[in-house]
């Protein structure tokens, strides 16, 4: 059983300027937030971007901050402490749409029944 529907991993590398926007994207969805892991991996930033992660950290935004290692082996740790069903990757440049998270887990649901 997952503690969460979806885990959403964003690897974080000198990115203070644009995080903020991509974080607030994840938090703005239709789809309930409780229903959601977000997993911010500071992947060795030398910029603040580790300090404006830490202000987002709840019970389901989890902060790692590591030594500079490259995005593959950032988002394999991400991958080893997702509990969510399914699994995202978000990079934190980008940012997504209010419904995203909603439609892409009805989409898989739907599939996973179908399958049945």
């Amino acid at each position: 059983m997952n503690k969460y529907d979806i885990s959403i991993i964003v690897p974080v590398y000198n990115n203070e300027k644009y995080i903020d926007e991509c974080l607030n994207s994840i938090l703005n969805q239709s789809f309930d937030l409780k229903r959601i892991q977000v997993i911010l991996i500071n992947d060795g930033s030398t910029d603040n971007s580790l300090s404006v992660i830490k202000k987002y950290e709840s019970e389901n935004i989890l902060i790692i901050d590591k030594h500079n290692s490259g995005v593959s082996d950032t988002r394999n740790i991400g991958m080893q402490k997702a509990l969510g069903k399914y699994i995202m990757f978000l990079d934190s440049d980008d940012y997504i749409s209010k419904n995203t998270c909603k439609n892409l887990f009805d989409l898989f649901e739907k599939r996973s029944e179908e399958r049945r």
